[in-house]
């Protein structure tokens, strides 16, 4: 679509001041008619969009990239140049792609052709699973511990973890182990099961067979990518080690400390050690910022965001930081992705983004994870409201609940309703004041932290005062977790937290426990109630 230079400086222009009432930072048809609106309004540019928009025409030609694609997504709606701002429109197509192979994979169970279940994926294993009923599964089961087939380790996984339902049945317990010990071995360099792997692992390390849980973990850290099982892995790696009477060197420690920065269990492990993780992170010396990368299109964007900021038109700044290609960012130099965090950190609301790009950042490059870094990573936000309505819990968990549930954002709202910086429900809320609590009220920090705080008291005295439980009741609901402390009787906690079934589950909770430890080191002058200051400065001790 071509329009004259004026027609495009109307539309970029007075975009820049409505981008605002577009919900995020997708666009549905209703974008259309509010640009065909924005055309038609016979209201004058205001000279301060205008400059904007001239501005960005300036800049345009030496930044091609990211012009192109600031006009094909806002203006001509082009989805391949706008592709990071749009949902995904091909979601309901894989969705149906998904329940057609899941079919096909439990007609193949039922016909028992079993050497051509192959080539599967760890979702469709678990979709076909859930198709066949009980006796199918148990028939499916039978071949495969007898070793009589092997199909695909995904399968098999699947089958596995549907079954861990049943436990802690002792029958069960067998039955389920040898199934994760075949999708091990049924596994190749072109299919592995890292479901298998891990579940298989931790039920090991749960019966207390330190080598057999060996053997599925040293697999997972040898084949995943995915660097939250990976952490653990090697957490529970050493742990089996130590059961088995052998010591984990220091220099290992630093290792996976190194390896794995922002996981709260290398974190808990390194925090044994005499030279602990705040030593290590206080020698690190400041990374350099750089304030240009070498990709053009992110450079157009930060060169704005400064103009806009220069002369003190924030809101501007922000929404041109909100454009930002944040993937992108991720592969640029990582000095210039922690100048563009400065730059978020101006806006309160942008925390969000802030977190992102810093975790990326030291999870690529561990050497930016100085004190003076993580202090963007972990602001100290709310903490008068906290210290006034604690109830006898810890600030600094209370702290990073919030900065998990929320980012400080006290206006975010989820899909299902909750609200506010400790995201409540309203109808939780309503039950705390025994009375209905306004959306205004429930967005109002003061009120929000008051019953948010109630709240988790009330969790961490049902569940005996283990936070790592009430923690994952706060996100999963107490239904949940007493449905999993029946299937799972541990004594360890967090082994417990990791044999939780929800992915979101154990990772709220492993970084709302690692977000406590760094506030605790970040922030000593935060003055703490005494009834808790002995327990705290214990955790400061190791």
């Amino acid at each position: 679509m071509k329009k004259n230079r004026f027609s495009t400086l109307l539309v970029i222009s007075s975009f820049l001041a409505l981008i605002g009432a577009v919900a995020g930072c997708y666009f549905d048809a209703g974008f259309g008619h509010m640009l065909q609106n924005v055309q038609a309004s016979p209201s004058p540019v205001s000279l301060e969009h205008k400059e904007a928009a001239e501005l960005f025409i300036q800049l345009s030609e030496k930044h091609n990239f990211f012009a192109a694609r600031y006009k094909g997504c806002h203006i001509e709606r082009n989805e391949v140049l706008c592709k990071s701002f749009y949902k995904d429109k091909s979601a309901s197509a894989k969705n149906k792609d998904l329940r057609l192979k899941a079919a096909d994979i439990s007609k193949l169970v039922r016909q028992k052709k079993w050497n051509k279940i192959t080539n599967t994926s760890a979702t469709e294993g678990i979709r076909a699973i859930a198709r066949l009923s009980p006796k199918e599964r148990q028939q499916l089961s039978e071949q495969i511990t007898k070793k009589s087939v092997c199909v695909s380790p995904h399968v098999i996984a699947a089958l596995a973890f549907k079954l861990e339902e049943k436990l802690p049945n002792q029958k069960v317990l067998n039955e389920t182990r040898a199934l994760y010990s075949r999708a091990m071995d049924c596994g190749s360099d072109q299919e592995i099961s890292e479901l298998g792997l891990y579940r298989g692992g931790l039920l090991e390390v749960w019966q207390n067979q330190p080598e057999a849980a060996t053997r599925f973990l040293r697999k997972l850290s040898d084949v995943s990518k995915d660097v939250s099982l990976t952490s653990r892995a090697q957490f529970w790696i050493n742990h089996s080690e130590r059961e088995q009477g052998n010591d984990v060197s220091e220099g290992a420690m630093e290792d996976h400390f190194t390896n794995f920065p922002l996981s709260y269990h290398i974190l808990t492990d390194y925090a044994t050690m005499e030279d602990g993780p705040y030593q290590k992170v206080s020698e690190l010396r400041d990374q350099r910022i750089q304030t240009r990368s070498s990709f053009e299109d992110l450079n157009g964007a930060i060169q704005l965001v400064e103009h806009f900021l220069e002369q003190q038109k924030d809101v501007l700044a922000k929404r041109t930081l909100e454009f930002i290609d944040y993937a992108e960012l991720a592969d640029a130099e990582p000095g210039f992705q922690l100048y563009v965090a400065t730059l978020l950190a101006k806006f309160e609301d942008m925390n969000h983004q802030r977190f992102m790009v810093l975790s990326r950042l030291f999870q690529r490059h561990p050497e930016y994870k100085t004190l003076k870094n993580l202090s963007y990573y972990y602001p100290l936000a709310f903490s008068d409201l906290v210290m006034k309505h604690h109830r006898d819990q810890d600030p600094f968990l209370l702290i990073s609940l919030m900065r998990q549930e929320s980012s400080f954002n006290p206006n975010t709202k989820s899909p299902v309703g909750a609200a506010g910086l400790m995201q409540l429900m309203p109808g939780t809320a309503s039950d705390l004041r025994r009375r209905p609590v306004s959306d205004k009220e429930l967005l109002d920090p003061a009120t929000n932290i008051q019953l948010g705080a109630r709240y988790f008291a009330a969790l961490v005295k049902e569940y005996k005062n283990d936070h790592m439980k009430a923690l994952a009741s706060y996100n999963a609901g107490s239904g949940n977790v007493r449905k999993w402390m029946k299937r799972y009787p541990v004594d360890n906690p967090l082994l417990f937290v990791d044999l939780i079934p929800f992915d979101e589950t154990r990772e709220y909770v492993a970084g709302i426990l690692r977000n406590q430890y760094w506030y605790s080191k970040l922030y000593p002058e935060l003055v703490l109630p005494t009834e808790i200051a002995g327990q705290v400065s214990a955790r400061r001790d190791k």
